[in-house]
């Protein structure tokens, strides 16, 4: 097994192993990496993220024996958003995809369409999905389906509406979910924030009123979504996309947890979770 060699490819393929999310969502990517080639020369990386125990880091790296990979260790805090940072300040590709623990290509050529628009020069970011959802309109939604009793949050709504509108841009409020995403080293690391302590840090980084998003955005970049079909679908243009909470998200190139549990869904929340990414735009589930 080999995983540190020379970075000859211009994209790093940056996926987060966590041990504390245990070994299935690890053999999962494995399984649709393996089954969708990404149709474009790429450098693997691996970045273990809280791995204590030798052993089992050993039984991970056995799981990808049959691959080519670098690896990077992190522990286990700062969320998905650190750890991508860690592996940005310490390769020197041109370009980086990032996926998460819980990404899963969909469809061969799926980094290829992605890249393809990503080194545009006019394009700052492109994702598999985006959304317009905006936390502080969420805060005068209804209650999701099915939930019994206001969790301690919604007791205090007023100060949670008053921070969400400090925080968080209205609605539509556009933004490229870091799911998987395309972007230049280069830009990345004018925008990446140096410590993210909370989970409401990576929500901001997300889809803050200063998220990636927003700052490519005010450099004058634009920022896509590109589905299956090969199309760049500008914001304006995200609802109808098919890909995100969209339709049967059947124009999708990357799924994660957040579309599983859409595709999952009974028909009420897959309307509720629609409406929360794009209220009256939304495109139904035929």
């Amino acid at each position: 097994m080999r995983y540190w060699h020379a970075a000859v490819a211009r994209i790093a393929v940056v996926h987060l192993v966590r041990e504390a999310h245990g070994p299935a969502p690890f053999e999962a990517f494995l399984r649709a990496y393996r089954r969708h080639p990404a149709g474009v020369e790429h450098d693997l990386i691996l970045v273990w993220k809280g791995f204590r125990d030798p052993a089992v880091l050993d039984s991970y790296r056995r799981r990808a024996a049959d691959l080519v990979f670098q690896a990077l260790s992190v522990r286990d805090w700062g969320y998905d958003i650190r750890a991508y940072g860690v592996a940005l300040r310490r390769l020197s590709h041109e370009y980086f995809c990032f996926l998460n623990s819980f990404s899963e290509p969909l469809v061969a050529d799926w980094l290829a369409l992605l890249f393809r628009h990503a080194e545009q020069p006019d394009v700052g970011l492109a994702g598999a999905t985006g959304s317009w959802e905006s936390m502080y309109r969420n805060c005068f939604l209804p209650s999701p389906p099915g939930l019994t009793g206001a969790p301690p949050v919604l007791r205090w709504r007023f100060a949670r509406r008053i921070l969400c509108r400090v925080m968080f841009p209205p609605f539509p409020n556009w933004h490229v979910r870091t799911n998987a995403f395309v972007v230049r080293r280069s830009l990345a690391l004018e925008c990446w924030p140096r410590w993210i302590f909370c989970k409401r840090h990576a929500y901001l980084f997300e889809n803050g009123r200063w998220s990636l998003t927003r700052r490519i955005l005010a450099r004058g970049l634009r920022v896509v979504v590109v589905g299956r079909d090969g199309r760049a679908y500008l914001p304006q243009e995200w609802p109808g996309s098919r890909t995100y909470r969209s339709g049967r998200q059947e124009n999708l190139l990357v799924a994660d947890r957040q579309t599983r549990a859409y595709e999952e869904a009974d028909p009420a929340t897959r309307h509720w979770l629609a409406d929360l990414a794009w209220g009256e735009a939304a495109v139904p589930a035929s």
